[in-house]
Formats: C-alpha cells, structure tokens, sequence
C-alpha cells in the first residue's frame, strides 16, 4: 500500500522581512596631545607634625579635667564593658544551663 498523502501541500516559503544591520561604529581611539605635557617639578616634602603632645601638655589638659567628668567617662566606659561581657555570660548561660535543666524537668 502506498503511503497516503498529506492533505497539504508545500508551498513556496516565506520570507520574513529584516532590519538592515547598523553599520559599526568607527573604532573609538583615543586623541593623542600633538606636544607632551610640560613635566611639573615634585610638590616639596611637607612637614611632619608631631605626632606625640609633650607630657606637660598632658598632664594640664588632665588636670583641667573635673573629678566629677572623669568619674562619669570611667562608669560609661566600664558600663559598655559590663553589658558585653553580661551579654555574653547570659547568652552562655542560655546555650549550655537552660536545656540541661529541661531535660532534668522532662525527667521528673
């Protein structure tokens, strides 16, 4: 038997209209100076400052301080340092007591 023929025909293609392809941009190349920049002469070294005050500067900045302000700068710097470490403490606590206990509770 021979095979049956499909119920349609081929016909010519289509052709599907393109956009004509931009054409490429010239290449980009930098503008070269015609004369080269005049060389400029090194910035002179700037002094150096001192980087330590004189003890005696020091020690009367210090001495202008009031009790009462360094008394207050010591309690915010020690308060900083007791939340940080209570913070940790606690959250140890938490991490390694808290579930050993509620085993024990679980148990009995």
């Amino acid at each position: 038997a021979a095979p049956a023929t499909p119920a349609w025909e081929a016909k010519e293609e289509a052709t599907i209209p393109v956009a004509p392809e931009p054409e490429a941009p010239a290449a980009l190349v930098p503008e070269v100076p015609a004369t080269p920049p005049a060389p400029t002469a090194p910035e002179p070294p700037v002094a150096p400052t001192a980087a330590v005050a004189a003890p005696q500067e020091v020690e009367a900045v210090v001495a202008a301080i009031p009790a009462e302000q360094i008394e207050a700068m010591v309690e915010k710097v020690a308060g900083k340092i007791i939340e940080k470490i209570a913070g940790s403490l606690l959250e140890k606590i938490a991490w390694e007591v808290v579930p050993d206990m509620a085993e024990i509770l679980i148990k009995e």
